[in-house]
């Protein structure tokens, strides 16, 4: 089905206009959104981070929405440092709704907050 840019951009609207919680995957997400998330197990801190709808911004025009600042998602402590987070998960609640992969890994490190930095986000309401 084709899309017009007006119904992308009413999509992404309608997706940023939520609460939207945040994944840290260490590769594709996978269809579902559990494929190489971080681990929460083992002492690990590491936890999915819900973000409000003032955290994003549409794009006039651009059919995508971005962070309009920094997230900051999780602090590692030692059991959660070490990781190369390369995609984040996007979720309402317990729905996965899709993925983005960074432009480079990010490793997590031990004491220092992971964050992602505004403009980074950005998910495209597109055809697949």
């Amino acid at each position: 089905m084709f899309l017009s840019t007006y119904a992308r951009n009413w999509i992404a609207g309608r997706i940023a206009g939520e609460a939207i919680t945040i994944s840290l995957h260490t590769g594709a997400p996978g269809d579902d959104g559990t494929a190489n998330e971080l681990a929460t197990a083992d002492g690990a801190s590491y936890a999915r981070k819900v973000t409000a709808a003032a955290d994003w911004t549409v794009e006039a025009d651009a059919a995508r929405a971005d962070n309009a600042a920094d997230i900051e998602v999780f602090t590692p402590n030692a059991a959660s440092a070490g990781s190369a987070v390369s995609h984040l998960g996007y979720w309402f609640g317990a729905d996965f709704v899709g993925w983005v992969a960074l432009a480079a890994p990010v490793a997590t490190v031990e004491g220092v907050p992971f964050t992602v930095a505004e403009g980074t986000a950005a998910f495209t309401a597109a055809l697949a």
